[in-house]
């Protein structure tokens, strides 16, 4: 006996997670504000809109502060700060 073979059923696409900004409904003036916080205090913005870094980013901010003696903290804090501000970049974008 044949075998019918119908029209193979679409498989549904993957449902693609919001982002975490996007979950938590940050609104655009919040997320502008957590990037001029960001470029004060990296970290501080990030911590205000939520983001999952933020506490890696102010424990590096406050041990580059006594590293600065030595010259090393010049380059952890500026790569500190870029991190921050990509971030805050990220929640702009994120944000309704």
């Amino acid at each position: 006996m044949p075998v019918k073979r119908g029209k193979a059923k679409p498989k549904a696409a993957a449902q693609v997670p919001k982002p975490s900004s996007a979950r938590l409904g940050l609104s655009k003036g919040k997320a502008w504000g957590a990037l001029v916080l960001n470029l004060l205090i990296p970290g501080l913005g990030s911590w205000i809109g939520k983001r999952r870094e933020w506490p890696a980013q102010i424990i590096i901010t406050i041990i580059s502060i006594p590293l600065i003696l030595i010259l090393v903290g010049y380059l952890t804090l500026f790569a500190v700060w870029v991190w921050a501000l990509i971030s805050s970049i990220r929640m702009i974008e994120e944000a309704r």
